[in-house]
């Protein structure tokens, strides 16, 4: 192996009201075999109402506050605050699986100068709810997103010795760099276009316009990530989804949903429609992977569209009576 390059990096982590999770996501950053005096951990706290604030406080932190009650805003405090050359955006609810990660995964960033970012994996953990470890084996949040994106190990790929370098495609941007993702800064800083807020997936699809194209990911490595805690929670997120989106479209901005064709909308929203399309993909990636948490693919595929569908409804009944 090279020299090990250690770069200085700055971790970005917004957070509001995380008290039962912020204290094990700092944890694993400390434990990280990586010399403490380079790197340094930025908390957004956008007036959090518990005790995260003092959970926070009890490490060795940067801290600074965000009224937005929006933690693209957050991360955009913590990026233009950050001193280091690599800028890892966390989410409170992130983990790092592994104690060498952050050696592992600046490794490509060191290697070749044109890579934007380093992505992680979403390993399922034992303890986490099966509707949970499902969203980290599709790697998304959001089926539909799912069946709409690219996804990157579908990407032409060079298997290098410590990672695999991929070149993102300028249509059908996938929606990466949240959650353990390594961006560096100075790319960020050349895209430009990320206040007042950061939106990972939106950033992304601006950057590959502009010519960086380039991620790489490192084979097993990646962070725990719970995405959420009961099947109310997963309603409640696929609405405020399209209350997002629906804000964007007012400022007349453009999302990474745009990269896709009408068609391949029009194909995603079938194929999730359709029920049989995804129960087929469940039973083929159960067969490959031997996990039984892909039989909440059909359904959920299925009630991802329903919800949209109601919510946009709401929302152009709300802009008639307007």
């Amino acid at each position: 192996m090279k020299d090990i390059c250690l770069p200085i990096v700055s971790f970005v982590i917004p957070v509001y009201n995380a008290e039962l999770s912020i204290g094990n996501c700092l944890e694993s950053i400390i434990k990280q075999d990586y010399p403490k005096e380079k790197y340094e951990i930025l908390v957004i706290d956008d007036y959090s109402e518990d005790n995260t604030v003092a959970i926070a406080n009890k490490y060795n932190i940067r801290l600074f506050f965000n009224g937005a009650k929006d933690c693209g805003n957050g991360k955009t405090i913590g990026i233009d605050n950050a001193t280091g050359e690599i800028i890892v955006l966390l989410d409170a609810d992130n983990e790092i699986a592994r104690e060498d990660w952050l050696k592992k995964m600046v490794l490509p960033l060191c290697d070749d100068s044109s890579i934007f970012g380093v992505e992680s994996t979403y390993p399922p953990r034992k303890e986490d709810i099966p509707l949970n470890r499902y969203l980290n084996l599709l790697h998304f949040t959001d089926p539909l997103a799912w069946a709409l994106s690219a996804k990157i190990d579908t990407l032409p790929k060079k298997n290098l010795n410590d990672y695999i370098l991929y070149e993102l495609p300028i249509c059908n941007v996938p929606p990466i760099g949240s959650n353990g993702f390594l961006w560096r800064k100075s790319i960020v800083e050349k895209v430009g276009g990320y206040h007042p807020k950061f939106e990972e997936g939106n950033f992304v699809f601006r950057a590959v316009k502009q010519g960086f194209n380039k991620v790489a990911r490192v084979p097993g490595y990646g962070v725990y990530h719970s995405h959420v805690q009961s099947f109310s929670d997963f309603i409640h997120k696929r609405k405020r989804t399209v209350k997002k989106f629906m804000c964007r479209k007012k400022r007349n901005e453009n999302t990474w949903v745009d990269s896709s064709s009408k068609l391949h909308f029009l194909f995603s929203l079938v194929y999730c429609m359709s029920f049989i399309l995804p129960f087929f993909d469940s039973i083929r990636f159960f067969m490959k992977t031997k996990r039984k948490e892909w039989l909440f693919h059909a359904p959920l595929c299925f009630l991802t569209v329903i919800i949209y569908a109601y919510e946009f409804s709401v929302y152009l009944n709300k802009k008639d009576k307007n």
